[in-house]
């Protein structure tokens, strides 16, 4: 006769139920699930302290199966399990999927809320504002402003919305890009943005402040510069244009020779033609054939009284397929060089 040990049947029966579990858990933990979604309280994840999930277990499955109805479109019945699942899970993507839920349903104000809880909401709320028609300005209005709810601490959202009003109402634009600069003062987007604003409003010592102010937190900004030299040197402040330029030059090789130009350009108009030559020699060494670049030596070298370098600058200007009105002032040079009876000095080297 084959008897059975007392420890013998407490494996068995534990092991019979493992397999129970194994095969009925989900369904079980779903049941429980269901029944407690069905004491929620009317807004949202308050619920009635008899029916809090405490499982870890029991708020994955309500995680997993709000999920899946969100997936299927379910928006109402997912709702359910999500909110129970936010109770007691702080798993961000518990809230990122209840703010989907709610988002799908227009509980914008709940989605911002929940969206708040996890990094990856803010960024979802970005991806559709920019998924958002761009006809449809008002549209793009809303779906900006709920990003900015999301996280009042990205200025992106402010800076979006501005644009979208600037035609419209200035003053409102303006706002929104002060609200960016509270937002994130270490982000130069905000001020390029007002700069362009009052530089299209021909305000360029509003622009320039706001320029300077970009700078300095983006101090490798090519663009940046080349605007911060020519707004300076329109408001009559050489020194100031000829640095930017000079860190255009430091800073980017392809438009170096265009630097060296407008630094030789803003020193002729100073009347310092040893220095304007020094600078336009540079640019014409680095780009010998752009006739502007030329034209600056030549006229260089007139006003030094070098009339043989100036006669080969202008002849060399002639040579080349250049702007009408580069080619004509060095025909008119080289006539007033032709009728000169004064000697050719030796021009300086420029160093």
């Amino acid at each position: 006769m084959i008897t059975t040990s007392k420890a013998g049947k407490w494996l068995t029966l534990c092991a019979g139920f493992s397999l129970l579990l194994v095969l009925f858990g989900g369904y079980l933990v779903d049941a429980v699930a269901i029944n407690l979604s069905n004491n929620r309280t009317m807004r949202g994840i308050g619920i009635e302290s008899e029916s809090r999930l405490t499982s870890w277990g029991t708020c994955r499955q309500a995680h997993i199966t709000g999920r899946n109805l969100l997936l299927q479109g379910e928006f109402n019945q997912s709702l359910s399990f999500l909110e129970e699942a936010a109770v007691c899970n702080n798993d961000p993507w518990v809230w990122f999927d209840l703010g989907q839920a709610q988002y799908a349903l227009g509980d914008l104000e709940g989605a911002a809320e929940s969206w708040q809880q996890t990094p990856e909401g803010y960024n979802r709320a970005v991806r559709l504002a920019q998924a958002t028609a761009e006809e449809d300005e008002a549209a793009q209005w809303a779906a900006w402003q709920f990003a900015s709810q999301v996280n009042p601490t990205e200025h992106a959202p402010y800076i979006q919305m501005a644009r979208l009003v600037v035609e419209s109402d200035p003053a409102r634009s303006v706002e929104l890009l002060q609200q960016a600069i509270e937002a994130n003062p270490n982000d130069p987007a905000a001020y390029i943005e007002l700069g362009d604003y009052f530089q299209e409003k021909r305000n360029l010592t509003a622009a320039q402040r706001y320029f300077e102010q970009a700078i300095t937190l983006d101090p490798t900004n090519i663009p940046l510069l080349i605007t911060l030299a020519e707004n300076a040197a329109v408001l009559g402040d050489t020194p100031a244009a000829i640095d930017y330029w000079q860190e255009v030059a430091l800073r980017n090789e392809r438009r170096r020779a265009m630097a060296y130009y407008h630094i030789g350009d803003l020193t002729f108009k100073d009347n310092n033609f040893s220095s304007a030559l020094a600078f336009f020699r540079r640019a014409v060494e680095i780009s010998p054939e752009n006739g502007q670049y030329l034209l600056g030596l030549a006229n260089t070298y007139f006003e030094l009284g070098c009339q043989d370098e100036a006669a080969d600058a202008y002849q060399e200007i002639l040579s080349l397929a250049e702007l009408a009105e580069v080619l004509a002032e060095a025909e008119l040079k080289l006539a007033e060089l032709a009728a000169m009876t004064t000697e050719s000095v030796t021009c300086p080297d420029g160093s």
